[in-house]
């Protein structure tokens, strides 16, 4: 030890002794405990705040599992109305393709039942 440690030592003995026996007792332990004590009290700020995190977490985990259960239902409605418009929709072609044809022979018009010169037009 170099001189400069002894003159510390002897000064923090000295002020320990004129500090009384709990004041002394209640600093080393503050010194040697302290941390360890802010440590845990820290953990345990920390854990809280993981716990309603979590909480917050699941809370939206059940809510997006709800919407995605409304989706799926909304998109199973979707397709029956696709399946029930495509009866539709072929019903419909077919009408045309009818109506088309008719046309097309211009079986309804009488002045082409009469005169056959009449051009057929489209």
């Amino acid at each position: 030890m170099n001189p400069a440690s002894i003159v510390v030592l002897t000064s923090l003995l000295g002020l320990l002794q004129q500090m009384g026996s709990l004041k002394a007792m209640s600093l080393l332990f503050l010194v040697g405990f302290g941390p360890d004590i802010l440590f845990i009290i820290m953990i345990c700020v920390i854990l809280n705040k993981f716990d309603i995190t979590v909480k917050e977490m699941r809370r939206q985990h059940a809510d997006f599992s709800l919407k995605y259960d409304n989706n799926t239902l909304l998109v199973k409605q979707v397709i029956k109305l696709a399946e029930g418009n495509q009866d539709v929709v072929v019903l419909n072609t077919q009408t045309m393709q009818k109506v088309s044809d008719a046309v097309e022979k211009n079986a309804f018009c009488p002045m082409m039942r009469k005169d056959a010169k009449v051009e057929v037009r489209l």
